[in-house]
């Protein structure tokens, strides 16, 4: 028997065993059952450092591409809001939509799939690790353009107080907590501005989501970035 043969066999009887292990640990509890937090408008402040959010009806046309009917049928809370730098006067968007049921089907909307919808074109596509005071972020950078308006953006995923990325990362955290017996939820967070300079643009966003993350209160960064502060509050 060959060594390929081998390799295949192992592997289809740990794929069987797994299979017969998972059937009577099917997940059957909202992960949000045990986890609970206040709603996205309370734990997410107004005002925080320089920043404070900006009536909308002088925003100046700004769009959100996914304040759509569709996001808000598929996640059961959102959160889109605007802000604007009390020095500087420049503009933030930020966009948080949550999902308490994170199954197979019913995956989270990432703006990768989102933008595109609402007729952008996505280039310069990257994985970024971000450095706040807080702690390391896995995120995504996107550039995001449609006629005139070029709007840098990033986001990331956390899946049940858990960091991801879409794709195996998302699918190997769901198996862990289908284990635990949970259904798992989920996050995503996203700050752009419009601008097309785009370093600039980055720069400023990433100082935003510091900002941010120092207002946030010990268990609603949990949730919102899947870090975890020490007793001082601090990462």
């Amino acid at each position: 028997m060959s060594t390929n043969t081998k390799t295949q066999i192992s592997l289809t009887v740990i794929m069987l065993l797994s299979f017969l292990i998972c059937i009577p640990m099917q997940p059957s509890k909202f992960y949000k059952d045990d986890h609970q937090f206040s709603s996205l408008k309370e734990i997410v402040p107004t005002s925080f450092e320089d920043w404070v959010e900006m009536d909308l009806s002088n925003s100046g046309g700004i769009v959100d591409p996914t304040s759509s009917s569709l996001v808000n049928q598929i996640y059961n809370q959102t959160l889109s809001r605007t802000y604007v730098n009390k020095v500087t006067q420049q503009l933030i968007m930020l966009s948080i939509a949550y999902g308490e049921d994170q199954s197979d089907s019913r995956e989270l909307h990432i703006p990768d799939a989102c933008y595109p919808a609402q007729g952008f074109l996505l280039s310069e596509k990257s994985d970024v690790v971000l450095d706040t005071t807080r702690g390391q972020i896995k995120a995504r950078k996107l550039l995001a353009t449609q006629s005139g308006r070029v709007e840098p953006l990033i986001y990331w995923i956390t899946m049940s107080d858990n960091q991801v990325r879409k794709g195996y990362d998302s699918k190997l955290t769901q198996l862990k907590l289908g284990l635990q017996g949970y259904i798992p939820d989920g996050f995503v967070v996203r700050v752009s501005t419009i601008t097309d300079n785009v370093q600039d643009a980055y720069q400023l966003e990433e100082q935003f989501i510091n900002s941010l993350l120092l207002a946030l209160k010990p268990n609603d960064l949990v949730r919102l970035t899947g870090l975890k502060p020490d007793a001082s509050g601090n990462k």
